[in-house]
Order: C-alpha cells, then structure tokens, then sequence
C-alpha cells in the first residue's frame, strides 16, 4: 500500500500487489541489513568495551542510524508509508517527515551517552507509540509495506516492524531496569 497525501492533510491509500513483496531475495536484504548492525555493534563493543548494556546501546545506535538512513534515501516514500500505520504521523503530517531526524538523533545519542535513562524512556516512549500503530494495522490484517527501512526492502508490515518497534522498545525497557 502506497499513501498520496494532499494539502489538506488527507490520506489516501492505494493498495498496489506489487508495493509488498515476500520473496527470498527481500529476507535476504532484510538479513543483509541487520546482519551489518550487528556486525558494526560487535566492533564498537570491541573498541569502546563489553557489557549487556554497551551492547545493547551500541546495536540500538548502529540501528537506528542505519534505519534513519534507509529512510532519507526516499523520504517522500517513506512519509507516504509511515502514514498508513503511524497513529501519530495518520494526524500530524509533520511528525512523518521528523521521524528519520529523530531516530538518526537518537542513534547518536545511544553513541555519545552511556547509561541514559532519559534517552531510554524517549526511545521507549517513540517506539511504543509506533509499536501501537503496527499493532492496530496487523490486527486489521492491513496490506501495508513496512517503512522502516524506507523503500529499500519491500516485506510487509508484521515482519520488519516487530524488529523496529518492538525489539527497540524491549532493549529500551530492558536497559531501564538493568
């Protein structure tokens, strides 16, 4: 599903087969991307030291930089996606266009900042909200291609957002309680 907005705000979805595409080759790019994450999260805790919580703060940077990344790449795409399922970005078209921003801020910050608690409840806070926004559209069994990582990688909304939203929300909560 590909989103048109107009001047006043509306949204309009267009449902088109080919926008969502579950084929082997779109798992692989999938892999391939957070493959790469991981990889850079191992090297940082190389360099910059081990723990659970470096950990997952170093992969949660390398993620969301890289997601924030994907999402620049075509932006007006992505905002079109992203307010098919957003319940923020469904109301304020703004927040569609500041998302990219304040997930690569939010990357930066799990870089430069060890042991934040106010960075993790915002994180908690961001990735909550548009976990419930995934959430109503999968019990709606939308049709809706994942934003997430922009339109390099085509698999439905489900498989890639629960990566998203969800696993950031969990190693959020997770490093508050550690």
């Amino acid at each position: 599903m590909f989103t048109t907005m107009h001047d006043d705000n509306e949204v309009h979805h267009i449902h088109l087969d080919e926008g969502v595409d579950e084929s082997p080759k779109e798992y692989k790019k999938f892999a391939g991307v957070i493959g790469g994450i991981l990889a850079v999260s191992l090297l940082l805790g190389w360099a910059r030291g081990w723990g659970l919580e470096r950990f997952f703060s170093d992969f949660m940077a390398v993620f969301f930089i890289t997601f924030a990344t994907f999402k620049f790449i075509n932006m007006e795409n992505f905002v079109g996606a992203y307010m098919g399922y957003d319940i923020i970005a469904k109301r304020f078209k703004l927040w569609a266009y500041a998302y990219p921003f304040v997930e690569g801020v939010l990357g930066v910050a799990y870089l430069l900042f060890d042991n934040s608690n106010t960075l993790n409840l915002i994180t908690l806070l961001i990735t909550s909200t548009g976990a419930v926004g995934v959430w109503q559209e999968l019990r709606n069994k939308s049709n809706i291609m994942c934003a997430c990582l922009g339109t390099f990688i085509k698999l439905p909304l489900s498989k890639v957002s629960f990566v998203e939203d969800f696993g950031m929300s969990a190693m959020a909560l997770l490093m508050l309680i550690l």
